[in-house]
C-alpha cells in the first residue's frame, strides 16, 4: 500500500494542477483598474492641454502690453495711434477690423514677430487686431482675436486684450486677462 502512495504523490492528478497563465478574473480586473485610471487621466491631460494654450496666450499678451507700453515711454507718453483711420472713423462707429498699423509700428524695434492668439476650444489660431473707439463700444461677436482700444480720448487708450467673452479654464472671462 505504501507504493500506491508514493506513485501518487508522483504522478500528477485531477486535484493537483501546475498554474501556467492568468485566470479570467485577473485579467478582468487589471482591464477594470487600467480603465479606472485611464477614466481620471485622460480629463486630466485634455484640461492640462487647453491649459497650456491659454497660458501661451496670456505670454503673448503680455508681451504686446509690455511692447506697447515701451514704445509709450519711448515716445514721450503717446500709444501707437493711427491717424488716418481715426480721421476716418465716424464718431458712432464702433471699430475698425483688422487694422495693420499696430504690427507695423511694433514690429521688428518692439517685438520680432506679431504674436498669434488662439484660445481653445471657443476660437482658432489668429494675428489679427480689431481697432476699438472706446472700452465701452467693444463688438459682442467674440472673435477671440487680439483687440485694441485706438481712440486718445478713452480712459482705456492703448490697452490690449483678447476679444472673447468665453469663461477660461479657471473661470475667469478671457476678455478679462
Amino acid at each position: 500500500m505504501n507504493n500506491k502512495k508514493d506513485t501518487k504523490k508522483n504522478c500528477p492528478s485531477a486535484n493537483w494542477r501546475i498554474k501556467a497563465g492568468f485566470t479570467l478574473i485577473e485579467l478582468m480586473i487589471v482591464v477594470t483598474v487600467i480603465g479606472i485610471l485611464s477614466a481620471i487621466a485622460i480629463p486630466k491631460f485634455i484640461n492640462m492641454t487647453r491649459k497650456s494654450t491659454e497660458a501661451a496666450t496670456k505670454g503673448n499678451l503680455a508681451t504686446l502690453r509690455s511692447a506697447i507700453s515701451i514704445y509709450y515711454s519711448e515716445n514721450e507718453g503717446t500709444y501707437p495711434a493711427n491717424t488716418e483711420s481715426a480721421k476716418a472713423m465716424e464718431p458712432t462707429a464702433l471699430y475698425t477690423a483688422n487694422i495693420t498699423y499696430l504690427q507695423n509700428t511694433l514690429i521688428p524695434k518692439y517685438v520680432n514677430r506679431w504674436p498669434v492668439c488662439h484660445v481653445p476650444p471657443h476660437h482658432n489660431k489668429t494675428d489679427t487686431v480689431d481697432e476699438y473707439s472706446t472700452f465701452a463700444q467693444l463688438d459682442v461677436t467674440c472673435d477671440g482675436e487680439w483687440a485694441y482700444i485706438g481712440n486718445g480720448d478713452d480712459t482705456k487708450f492703448g490697452h490690449i486684450f483678447v476679444e472673447c467673452w468665453h469663461k477660461d479654464i479657471n473661470d475667469s472671462y478671457i476678455s478679462g486677462w
